[in-house]
């Protein structure tokens, strides 16, 4: 069959960390791109100069009216983060599971030809299981994980009414966001180059004994490209790992030999001696559906360090 044919990429969220990235992608690529979401700073606004911003509010349902286009994809990656989520779990419900149904309802009545739905493997929780597919069953702790699923939940309704619509679940993202606005730097790696370049020291807070599989943001746009290009995704539901597992005191470790390699610069890693109890054992994550479509990710964690530790400063 031929490759779909969208008149637009709509990216809700897309000031925010995969979104802006995801974005750039598509308008590298000669794709008419939209962001749709809250309006931030005049900085983020300077940097989304050229794209065709949408003010909208995916909690507000009249505020969406009217922003999407027939023909166009929208890539949904407007949510609130893991730590706003465990503060306030009302505003996590509120944003991941009904700001998704509201989106999908916009999508359904604009005539949207593809939805996707930008979940998290966190529903999962913990799992007994020796791995995690498609087929286990999610049974999410954390209210992250809980409003995504909910979130999920209203995907699979609006597949089953007809719209083309999936939820990909990604492992733990890592990579330079497009902006130093985005709100990012909580995450591992791109916290530990921002302590590399303002401390020269990167702290752990325990052993750092913890394994989790990382993937790169150009393998989740390898994933979406997949998604996006093929006549009709065959599954509701992808996970997106990078088969790349790594103990977060190895993570710190990359930061500090490429800063020595490539910057010349040394950055002491600071491990306790001891710390907290020993980790949950890494449960093997399986995206194999996806790479039925081809997907091939591959470890990128040198380059994505040295586009972290530039966009923060160093030459």
């Amino acid at each position: 069959m031929d490759r779909p044919d969208y008149s637009e990429i709509v990216v809700t969220g897309g000031f925010g960390y995969l979104g802006g990235r995801i974005a750039e992608h598509f308008r590298r690529r000669g794709r008419r791109v939209a962001i749709l979401g809250l309006v931030p700073g005049p900085e983020a606004m300077r940097w989304a100069e050229g794209f065709d911003v949408r003010a909208a509010d995916v909690t507000k349902p009249d505020s969406l009216k009217g922003t999407l286009r027939a023909g166009s994809a929208v890539i949904h990656c407007a949510s609130v983060n893991q730590q706003i989520c465990e503060k306030e779990p009302g505003q996590s419900v509120l944003v991941n599971g009904l700001g998704t149904y509201h989106a999908l309802q916009q999508a359904a009545a604009s005539g949207v030809k593809r939805f996707i739905y930008f979940s998290t493997f966190h529903v999962y929780g913990k799992v007994p299981a020796p791995e995690i597919t498609e087929e286990t069953v999610p049974s999410p702790l954390l209210h992250y994980g809980i409003s995504h699923l909910l979130g999920e939940m209203f995907v699979s309704q609006a597949r089953a009414r007809g719209l083309e619509a999936v939820s990909i679940r990604p492992t733990n993202g890592y990579g330079a966001p497009a902006h130093l606005w985005a709100d990012c730097w909580m995450l591992a790696l791109n916290d530990f180059c921002r302590s590399a370049v303002e401390r020269s020291r990167i702290v752990l807070a325990s052993t750092g004994e913890q394994r989790r599989d990382f993937v790169a943001i150009e393998d989740i746009i390898q994933a979406l490209e997949l998604l996006l290009g093929m006549a009709s995704p065959p599954d509701p539901v992808y996970n997106v790992g990078g088969d790349n597992v790594l103990s977060i005191r190895e993570l710190a470790q990359r930061v500090v030999e490429v800063a020595r390699r490539d910057y010349g610069r040394a950055v002491e890693l600071e491990v306790p001696s001891r710390g907290s109890p020993s980790p949950t054992p890494w449960v093997p994550f399986r995206c194999d559906p996806i790479k039925k479509l081809g997907y091939r990710p591959q470890d990128r964690t040198a380059e994505a360090i040295r586009g972290l530790l530039s966009l923060l400063g160093w030459k």
